[in-house]
């Protein structure tokens, strides 16, 4: 089959060069997206086409993400679609994946894009979780009708607080926070779960994380606040989303510390907000602050070999 002066039965695929990095660029911007991973010549692939000239028509990359779970990208040019270039690069990921000790691979798809959905369910892909990307324009915020959540939960001796001022009271912050985040994790969503309960994390690690994510999406400290219940926390929103502590859930704590978040935006002169989610009741507390989705990623996983850490 010939595809704009390449011949398809000539498509192969090898190792990404530095050389390719023009082409991928290019694919990407085709398809009005951005590579999920940054693109270096390990655990990236490219197809390309023969002929008079090598053509790139496909890119491909996977990397480790916890445990013995990996996650995957595959982009082909459209043009190439439905001819046998995306078979080959992901049976060169699966592989590679396999290899390098991967018992489950993620892949994520927006959920307008069928084409790859359908590419994905048909390879043993199985659908575990849809993260929505929920929008807030600040100054359209319904915020009188849950005013009154902070009055009645500090009735409760539930109290609302700034990270920062969290953070100023010394050493222990991120100790006790770390509790508060191992704790309230129980219930979250998860697109791949283990098969074992989740290993607590450590305070450096959590540290770690909440400043990667601040950096990441540009949540500064003024949208982070946490739950306060006697001399422990209960709940916390930012940079590293929403969560409570399940011994005190549909309290309101979690709405009221989005409120308490999108108010303190307001003040700060924040236009918008956007946040993500794939827990319905957090998607309800969103939308019922005005919070509306305006896109869906579906997460889909595929099972290579039996866990070893299940073991």
């Amino acid at each position: 089959m010939i595809l704009g002066g390449f011949s398809m039965d000539a498509v192969l695929v090898r190792p990404f060069r530095p050389a390719d990095h023009s082409a991928v660029a290019g694919l990407f911007a085709g398809a009005g997206r951005q590579p999920a991973s940054p693109v270096f010549p390990r655990g990236c692939c490219v197809a390309v086409a023969g002929g008079q000239a090598e053509r790139v028509i496909g890119f491909g990359s996977w990397w480790h993400v916890r445990l013995d779970k990996f996650r995957m990208d595959l982009l082909v040019a459209p043009e190439a679609r439905r001819q046998g270039a995306g078979t080959l690069l992901l049976d060169h990921l699966l592989s590679a994946g396999r290899d390098a000790g991967a018992a489950t691979v993620q892949a994520r798809v927006a959920s307008e894009d069928q084409e790859p959905l359908d590419f994905l369910l048909a390879r043993g892909f199985v659908e575990t979780m849809r993260m929505h990307r929920q929008l807030l324009q600040v100054a359209e915020a319904n915020l009188a009708e849950y005013a009154h959540l902070p009055a009645r939960l500090a009735e409760r001796g539930i109290v609302l607080a700034s990270l920062t001022h969290e953070v100023a009271r010394g050493k222990s912050f991120w100790e006790e926070f770390c509790q508060l985040y191992n704790t309230a994790r129980d219930g979250w969503p998860d697109p791949d779960p283990d098969p074992n309960p989740r290993t607590p994390l450590t305070p450096a690690e959590i540290r770690r994380r909440h400043q990667a994510a601040a950096k990441e999406h540009g949540i500064g400290a003024e949208q982070c606040f946490l739950a306060v219940y006697a001399d422990r926390y209960v709940g916390f929103t930012g940079a590293l989303g929403t969560a409570v502590d399940p011994a005190f859930r549909q309290q309101g704590i979690a709405t009221a510390l989005k409120l308490r978040a999108v108010i303190s935006a307001r003040d700060h002169g924040l236009a918008t907000l956007d946040t993500s989610t794939g827990n319905p009741a957090m998607l309800r507390a969103n939308e019922r602050l005005g919070y509306r989705v305006v896109s869906t990623e579906i997460r889909l996983v595929k099972t290579l070999q039996a866990p070893r850490h299940a073991h």
